[in-house]
């Protein structure tokens, strides 16, 4: 309903607010998509069944990718439709990438079988109560969390164009980086779950530390390769000015650092918390450390102390070391635990 008002808190450029809105308003529709696709998915993963998710993912990749081709640049006939085009083919792959799980759900056998007839079936209200306060804690945690994204990016921003610049390029290398944390994070979480719901409680808290020891390698690892070859990453990167390309190169040596906070804090929050059902304390672990240290102090080495933006990096990232000090207590305490599930 109001896309480029949103885009307006980014970005004032017309020309961007325009094209953002376009596109908005179409790829909007694709969000009940993605709500089902990941529900079916997350579920699919929890049972063992994590290959039908990936199927699906790379069938809704090919989609994307093929009609991006035809809708962007007028191919095979149809109308070029530029930044709308690209919404236009998210919106299909989304709705194939549905209707792949749909199917495996609803016509074959599996541990998740659900015929057509049953999908709207009554839900108990135990079930239903034990859902939503399990769930709405994610809810909020992940609402605030990517607010305090953009307040970082406004910090970013009050420093200069050049260091907002730098410091995107900055995180999109990290954001590579990072895909393999979110998938040790699913994985871990996936399996916590699973002995803490067959009541395997010291087995639970063993293979969390076990996962907090594989997250802290994984961490260090790729943490110091970003630290130390922060120049050849950012070749990837074409026409870079040189500022920009210099600062860049610090703002990731000191990013591989915070790296290794960042990973061990994914693993705690997202792999252990919520797989053993401890989404209250991580939703305030998370939301303490980033609007009571974080953001106030991004904001302050910007607007009040004018830091450069390396210091508002590092300031930013002292929400990654209060998370991680008070997370692996929490972790170490074995008070994560909690059965959502009658044996």
């Amino acid at each position: 309903l109001f896309p480029q008002e949103i885009l307006r808190l980014f970005t004032q450029d017309p020309l961007v607010v325009q094209a953002g809105g376009d596109y908005l308003r179409v790829a909007a529709l694709s969000y009940v998509f993605t709500a089902w696709s990941f529900a079916m998915t997350n579920a699919l993963r929890t049972t063992g069944n994590p290959k039908v998710p990936l199927v699906a993912t790379i069938c809704s990749f090919i989609t994307n990718a093929f009609f991006n081709y035809v809708f962007i640049f007028g191919k095979f006939g149809a109308p070029a439709l530029g930044v709308v085009g690209a919404a236009v083919a998210t919106l299909i792959a989304r709705i194939v990438e549905v209707g792949v799980l749909f199917g495996v759900v609803s016509f074959y056998s599996g541990p998740i079988h659900l015929p057509i007839g049953r999908y709207w079936s009554k839900i108990s209200k135990g079930l239903w109560m034990s859902f939503w306060v399990t769930t709405f804690p994610v809810i909020i945690n992940e609402t605030f969390w990517a607010l305090g994204q953009v307040f970082y990016s406004a910090a970013y921003a009050m420093v200069g164009t050049q260091a907002t610049a730098a410091v995107q390029v900055a995180v999109a290398v990290q954001n590579l980086s990072f895909i393999l944390v979110r998938g040790v994070g699913s994985s871990c979480s996936i399996m916590l779950g699973n002995r803490v719901g067959r009541n395997e409680l010291e087995q639970a808290q063993q293979e969390a530390k076990r996962f907090l020891m594989i997250s802290l390698v994984i961490g260090v690892v790729i943490g110091a390769i970003q630290s130390l070859t922060p120049q050849w990453t950012l070749l990837m990167f074409a026409h870079l000015s040189p500022e920009v390309f210099e600062l860049g190169m610090q703002l990731l040596q000191i990013m591989g650092i915070i790296f290794v906070f960042k990973t061990l804090n994914s693993i705690i929050l997202v792999g252990i918390l919520r797989g053993g059902g401890d989404t209250q304390y991580g939703m305030k672990l998370e939301m303490a450390c980033v609007w009571l240290v974080g953001v106030p102090l991004a904001l302050l080495a910007a607007a009040i102390w004018h830091f450069p933006v390396q210091l508002v990096v590092i300031c930013a990232g002292a929400e990654e070391l209060c998370k991680a000090v008070i997370g692996l207590k929490r972790v170490f305490s074995g008070r994560w635990i909690h059965r959502l599930v009658e044996a």
